[in-house]
């Protein structure tokens, strides 16, 4: 045998080997013995037992029992996509009903062989089974893609020719293609279910970058698949003010529109001309009819008292200097602020609040409060005579300044108290004497979340080394596209523990996690999913899953054999990186 046919033998060889394997990688993993078995679900449920023989779904008739109209509707919807999808009518039946031992969120499936029984005591609890049993159905289950639902407008909105980096490019020729149906065959079993935590948030900042309504809605699809409970939208910062203020119709009409994007600070990329957009009042309230109905409360945030430049071009008087002020359209830190000094300024804040506590009904409002320089303030003579009103001073850790701000976030804790919201701001929000009453989100790692919890106050973690999806995922930074540069992988998502230096007795103050996509960069639709996806997966483990549950190969091995299948088929981009 020559040696080229030797090669040539080696290299079949490694192609069926790797063509096996794939295969093997495909098909999930079930045990039939009552062990504890695995599922290619994400994020994964508290408890499993797999038993002998399967469920054929095809066909099946669903059936709901005890349930609210609104909870009927969502069987309803799934049993018409099961229905679409199926070739053929089948025996078996899949029963909701009501189970009110159970907590709010919590779940419990029980499947036969001829039978599946679902049990829920809420909207929430129904929703996630739903989602469930969705996962180990066929991709059709979920209904038509984005691709499909967009308008041929919307469609090219979505593909922004010349915008896109080469490798989401690639990535969206790859990946937007229809998936194919599969087994409809569930494996008997019993599954019991709950969230470890209470708040299990993602953010999208709409600010740097403007998206669509529709844009919006299939971020929160995606949240969605995953059992994510909060969306975190960042409407107001330096870049623009996307949220309509009948009050003061300026903040829209010259705050939402700037000359200029930055694309890249590390490629430097530019591109000039108007630039903008925001949501009316209807839209808003359109996003958060759309987000109730996948479970999802929404979260706003207006960014106080810094990162407000946007508000401050609209209404310079509400500075400390009275401007000029300008819309940036680059990253950055800026000493802009609204003037604590002030009365116009509370006046403005709750006007502001005002509106927006009627149209978002969620039981928190997020005010920023980081990155907050005081170098205005410092200046500024009204600040400095409100600073000797109050009696501030300076103490061995902080500056007057910092309880000026303590001053001005009590103000607009009041102003949402009385509206029947919570105030949850970044971690800076502690630096002074701020104390319990409101919730502290921390990003500059978990340092912050322990202070606070330590003080009794409640925490939601989004440190940057863990929840900051816009840091480049593959370790190949020269082929990823624009970021602000930072490198989070999809293992370093996965590897957190909210609760690691916190006493066993201070751990239910720790409400949640959130991961954040900051859009400094990203001005697609394309570009915004490649950069949550997969990472997006690995957090809903973090927020759902109690540490013994989890494990990164077995969610490995989902995330191939069915996400990225269920991903693909709704018309969504993702990185592949963990597929080496």
């Amino acid at each position: 045998m020559t040696a080229n046919r030797m090669g040539m033998r080696n290299c079949e060889r490694k192609l069926i080997l790797a063509t096996l394997t794939a295969l093997l990688l495909s098909v999930p993993s079930f045990a039939g013995d009552g062990s504890r078995g695995t599922l290619p679900l994400v994020p994964y449920p508290r408890s499993v037992e797999i038993h002998r023989g399967t469920f054929d779904a095809e066909g099946a008739e669903v059936v709901c029992l005890s349930l609210t109209p609104k909870e009927t509707a969502a069987v309803e919807g799934f049993a018409e996509n099961l229905s679409a999808i199926s070739a053929k009518r089948g025996r078996g039946r899949i029963v909701f009903d009501r189970d009110t031992t159970l907590a709010d969120e919590a779940y419990r499936i029980v499947v036969g062989r001829r039978s599946v029984e679902v049990f829920s005591s809420s909207y929430s609890g129904t929703f996630y089974a739903i989602r469930t049993l969705q996962q180990l159905l066929p991709t059709g289950i979920y209904g038509p893609g984005i691709m499909k639902a967009l308008s041929p407008e919307g469609e090219k909105r979505h593909f922004a020719p010349g915008s896109e980096h080469a490798a989401v490019k690639d990535a969206a020729l790859v990946c937007c293609g229809e998936g194919e149906y599969g087994d409809f065959k569930i494996p008997c079993m019993e599954i019991e279910d709950s969230p470890r935590f209470a708040y299990r948030g993602a953010g999208l900042d709409c600010s740097r970058h403007f998206f669509t309504v529709e844009s919006v809605k299939n971020f929160l699809r995606v949240m969605s698949f995953y059992k994510m409970n909060r969306f975190h939208w960042h409407l107001t910062n330096d870049a623009g003010w996307r949220a309509e203020i009948k009050k003061y119709p300026r903040l829209t009409a010259d705050g939402a529109f700037r000359n200029g994007i930055m694309t890249s600070h590390v490629k430097g990329l530019y591109r000039g001309g108007q630039y903008g957009g925001y949501y009316t009042q209807e839209q808003m309230r359109e996003i958060v009819r759309y987000a109730d109905s996948l479970a999802i409360t929404v979260v706003p945030e207006v960014c106080l008292p810094s990162h407000i430049e946007s508000a401050l071009v609209a209404y310079p008087e509400l500075g400390c200097t009275g401007g000029p002020y300008q819309l940036r359209n680059k990253i950055g830190v800026y000493p802009e602020i609204l003037c604590a000094g002030k009365e116009t300024t509370y006046e403005f804040i709750d006007d502001v609040l005002g509106e927006l506590c009627e149209i978002f009904p969620g039981e928190y409002f997020h005010i920023g409060g980081d990155e907050c320089l005081k170098t205005r303030w410092e200046e500024c003579p009204r600040c400095q005579a409100k600073i000797r009103e109050l009696g501030l001073e300076d103490s061995g850790e902080w500056k007057a300044e910092n309880y000026l701000q303590n001053y001005l976030t009590h103000r607009v804790q009041e102003m949402l108290a009385r509206r029947g919201k919570k105030l949850i701001g970044w971690d800076e929000i502690i630096e002074g004497d701020l104390g319990p009453g409101a919730t502290v989100m921390s990003w500059r790692g978990t340092k912050g979340g322990v202070k606070a919890v330590s003080k009794g106050m409640e925490v939601v973690m989004a440190p940057t080394d863990h929840c900051y999806l816009d840091y480049i995922q593959s370790d190949f930074p020269d082929i990823e596209p624009p970021s602000i540069g930072y490198w989070l992988p999809f293992e370093n998502a996965y590897d957190f523990d909210p609760t690691e230096g916190i006493a066993p007795e201070r751990q239910s103050l720790v409400k949640g996690v959130e991961c954040e996509l900051w859009t400094e960069f990203i001005v697609t639709e394309n570009h915004l999913h490649y950069m949550m996806l997969p990472r997006l997966l690995a957090v809903s483990e973090v927020q759902w899953c109690a540490p013994e549950s989890r494990d990164i190969e077995r969610m490995r091995d989902a995330v191939l054999s069915t996400h990225f299948p269920l991903l693909r088929s709704q018309g969504y981009v993702y990185c592949r990186a963990i597929e080496r």
